[in-house]
Formats: structure tokens, C-alpha cells, sequence
């Protein structure tokens, strides 16, 4: 991080460009960052993170994961489809893969971008819950 930039600036061009949502989500996420700017990454110093450095982190660059779950092959589609059973929601790197995910009558899988662009009350209900509670940074970044 250079001199006068912060965390805050580091991370808030790109997470405006991956997700915006409707207004009262966006000032639930700047206040996030806010939170995460004025707490920053946490150190070994911390009793909970004392055997987990941040530094590389901290100083890297922040790159969102990509919008569209990968590529699975249809060997692999197969294999987790026996050794799921048909029920279940399947991450694959943090993306969801429908194709694989079902069994659960009453779930939904949407992407958070979907739900940003559709229905924002869902999202405005949760954030609004979390942003009263005392998280830790890490929290605050993931809700920004």
C-alpha cells in the first residue's frame, strides 16, 4: 500500500465495480468498508490471529473471483453427483454449480449479483442485522 492510500481506497473501486445493489445496500456496504478501513487487516497481535499472518494479504492486490462457476468436466460432473446422492448445494472455489447442487425442495441457489439486480430486500434484511453486531474486520470486508 502506498503512503495516503487506504485499505478503504485499495479495495473500494473494484467492489463498486463487482457489485452495486440498490441504494440502501450500497450505504450498508460503504459503512462495512468504513468499519474495515478504520480496523484493518487483523495482526498476529490479535490472540485469535496470533498463529495467522495477514501480511501478504494486506499487501497484495484485491481481485474478486470470476462471475461464472468453473468449468467441471463430465467425469468429475458424474463422480459428485453419485457420491452427493442428489441432494445438497456444490461450491466449487466459492462459485455455486446448479448443474450439481439439488435435492433441497425449498432452497434457492442465486448469485449474489442476481439477487443485487432482482430482489435486494433479502440482502438489505441481512445486512441491516449484521451491521448492528460487533464483527471483525475480516466480517466488515466480506460484507462491503
Amino acid at each position: 500500500m502506498t503512503a495516503g492510500e487506504s485499505q478503504h481506497d485499495r479495495h473500494q473501486e473494484e467492489l463498486q465495480r463487482v457489485l452495486d445493489g440498490s441504494p440502501a445496500v450500497r450505504a450498508l456496504r460503504h459503512r462495512a468498508l468504513q468499519d474495515f478501513d478504520s480496523r484493518g487487516y487483523p495482526t498476529t497481535r490479535l490472540e485469535d490471529w496470533k498463529y495467522t499472518n495477514l501480511r501478504e494479504i494486506a499487501e497484495g492486490g484485491f481481485a474478486p473471483g470470476g462471475a461464472s462457476p468453473p468449468e467441471i468436466d463430465a467425469a468429475t460432473t458424474a463422480r459428485l453427483r453419485e457420491e452427493l446422492g442428489g441432494g445438497g448445494l456444490v461450491f466449487v472455489n466459492g462459485a455455486a454449480v446448479p448443474e450439481l447442487s439439488g435435492g433441497l425442495p425449498n432452497a434457492r441457489l442465486q448469485s449474489l449479483r442476481d439477487v443485487l439486480e432482482h430482489d435486494t430486500t433479502v440482502i438489505e434484511k441481512l445486512m441491516a442485522a449484521a451491521a448492528g453486531v460487533e464483527r471483525s474486520s475480516l466480517v466488515a470486508l466480506n460484507a462491503a
